[in-house]
């Protein structure tokens, strides 16, 4: 039933978000390695959207997971709140048996710096992601990640040439579970 719902959500987020002009959207598939043991292969798919229509703050905006042991999916709100800040809020549906997920968050983009923070509660607890970037490049970009079940360290994220697919590679360490981990993510630009 929850999965069911689930389809239903991100639907009637795809068909906000074709109703409206600026869209952006993408799907990554995920792999967090953990270096610790003999867990190499974890895969995940992700999803996100994003549209507003053109000279509006306000927009909506969807994300959804999927992996072997996991699922979400939520939608919401999104509010430009200068041209290089935007904020957003929404609610969605996890797998476990208190369903609904909150989340918050804000981008911010100024000069070759950006920084993206995702803040999520539910039934199964707190998650969050802290991204700063810089471009060094137009295509290459390197920081720092904080993601709470991945762990801290540097990200790299290079957009392939012209094509729509990015990669990011993170190589973090766990302080939470004592774990090294290695994130990579193929990220396809729809």
């Amino acid at each position: 039933m929850n999965r069911l719902i689930m389809v239903f959500l991100i639907l009637i987020v795809f068909q906000a978000i074709n109703a409206q002009s600026n869209k952006y959207a993408h799907i990554e598939y995920e792999n967090l390695s953990n270096r610790s043991n003999s867990e190499w292969f974890a895969p995940q798919i992700n999803i996100y959207g994003s549209a507003s229509h053109e000279g509006s703050r306000l927009g909506t905006y969807f994300f959804a997971l999927l992996n072997p042991n996991w699922g979400e999916a939520y939608g919401g709100l999104s509010y430009q709140l200068t041209p290089w800040m935007s904020l957003n809020a929404g609610i969605g549906l996890e797998t476990h048996s208190q369903i609904y997920r909150l989340n918050v968050g804000s981008f911010i983009a100024v000069n070759k710096l950006t920084l993206l923070q995702i803040y999520e509660y539910g039934g199964s607890g707190f998650w969050y992601s802290v991204i700063l970037n810089y471009a060094v490049k137009p295509k290459l970009k390197t920081g720092l990640i904080l993601k709470r079940y991945y762990g801290f360290g540097p990200n790299i994220e290079w957009n392939i040439g012209k094509s729509p697919v990015m990669l990011n590679v993170a190589p973090v360490y766990d302080f939470e579970f004592d774990q090294a981990r290695l994130m990579v993510i193929l990220r396809y630009a729809i």
